[in-house]
């Protein structure tokens, strides 16, 4: 699927607004708090959502639907055509949860999930990297899916995700402006350092995390990469740019969507863009094996420097 994504990475009418109130999600404080109050030091993690809108970027120009009709399938005036595709206007939340540290501004450390998990399931894997010092936003994939129960007749799950085969561009553009607007708002905030902000991905948010790094080369401190892909376009599209954030790429040996025969020009092919590029192999499937956490916290904490 990330090869199909070869079109244009963002659209310019989609914007991000936040929304002033987060969800406490800790067990100690369970209660609606205001992040821009002087109550955001009260608890240290917090559910928050951003408010997605995006826009119609067709809205009031019948000039340039798109044709559905066999007879015709060319842009032509609705009048003239039964078939058309057209879109609207819709607005959704994004979710995410929030790790406060006791000194703040702070590094800050944007954890995004693989598909078919969670924010929550993110957000354990990050803290289990025991960094000290570092605001964590966990945020949830906008994609929402029902997966299989884990045993017979158990209730249906639910798993969420980056990207659809559906023109896929508009979730790049939606990852790329959430990711934008968390980091402003954290900043404005001041819960984080703008000089120190770091980016993890695993799996399907790797390759849409090196669009964002590379698309904006100075919003990142460094970028990490865990059992994920590059960009289809890497090689090609004009929207990456040379950035001096350092990178960070880690593979399994025993990966089976991400083997050694599919990685193995990784590191080459990221300092096409990047300087400082580290590339590591693990004993380890699609999983964040603990030598990885080792690893990852070890970087961070010497690049945080």
């Amino acid at each position: 699927m990330l090869a199909q994504l070869d079109r244009i990475n963002r659209i310019d009418k989609t914007t991000i607004t936040n929304l002033g109130d987060s969800y406490c999600i800790s067990s100690a404080c369970q209660k609606v708090q205001t992040l821009n109050s002087q109550k955001k030091n009260s608890c240290e993690s917090c559910q928050s959502c951003l408010v997605l809108i995006i826009t119609e970027s067709l809205s009031g120009n019948y000039e340039t639907s798109n044709c559905h009709s066999t007879k015709c399938n060319q842009m032509t005036n609705p009048k003239n055509c039964n078939d058309i595709e057209r879109n609207l206007t819709a607005e959704t939340k994004l979710y995410y949860d929030l790790h406060l540290p006791s000194a703040q501004p702070a590094p800050l450390l944007i954890a995004l999930h693989g598909y078919g998990a969670n924010k929550r399931q993110m957000m354990r894997e990050v803290l289990a990297l025991a960094l000290d010092g570092f605001a964590i936003a966990s945020l949830q994939g906008p994609h929402q899916h029902l997966k299989e129960p884990k045993e017979p007749d158990g209730p249906l799950r639910f798993g969420f995700g980056w990207l659809t085969n559906f023109h896929p561009e508009e979730s790049v553009a939606i990852h790329h402006q959430a990711l934008s607007d968390l980091m402003q708002t954290l900043i404005s905030e001041g819960v984080a350092d703008p000089k120190r902000i770091f980016l993890l991905g695993f799996s399907q948010s790797c390759a849409l995390n090196y669009r964002f790094a590379f698309t904006h080369p100075d919003h990142l401190r460094g970028v990490v990469g865990i059992c994920g892909g590059l960009p289809g376009d890497w090689e090609t599209s004009a929207y990456y740019q040379p950035t001096k954030a350092a990178v960070l790429h880690l593979a399994g040996t025993r990966d089976e969507f991400y083997p050694p025969s599919r990685v193995a020009d990784y590191e080459e092919r990221l300092r096409l863009r990047a300087q400082n590029v580290e590339f590591k192999n693990y004993d380890a499937a699609h999983e964040m094996a603990p030598s990885m956490r080792e690893d990852v916290r070890a970087w961070l904490n010497e690049h945080t420097k």
